[in-house]
């Protein structure tokens, strides 16, 4: 999962993201090939969406702002998220 990850990456972000331009990430909501999922009901949960919000909040907060994105609106409720630092960008155009 995405989630832990990044919990243990944003712990000390200067260390851990320093002179990182670019991040890709496929995220996957938590749940979504879950049992019952596969019997008709959504797996996907809501909580899970209130994560990937929080991540991506984490994200912004650190100047890492999205430039592309690409959904799947099926029973994966997958999405690639292409981030790119801020201050990487800025001089990249200078």
């Amino acid at each position: 999962s995405e989630y832990t990850v990044f919990a243990h990456v944003f712990r000390d972000p200067d260390a851990n993201l320093g002179g990182t331009a670019q991040i890709n990430m496929e995220v996957h909501r938590m749940g979504m090939h879950d049992y019952l999922a596969q019997k008709g009901f959504s797996g996907r949960d809501f909580n899970s969406l209130l994560f990937l919000n929080l991540l991506f909040a984490h994200f912004l907060s650190g100047g890492f702002h999205p430039v592309f994105t690409e959904k799947w609106h099926d029973t994966n409720a997958a999405q690639d998220v292409v981030f790119v630092n801020q201050t990487w960008w800025l001089w990249s155009e200078l």
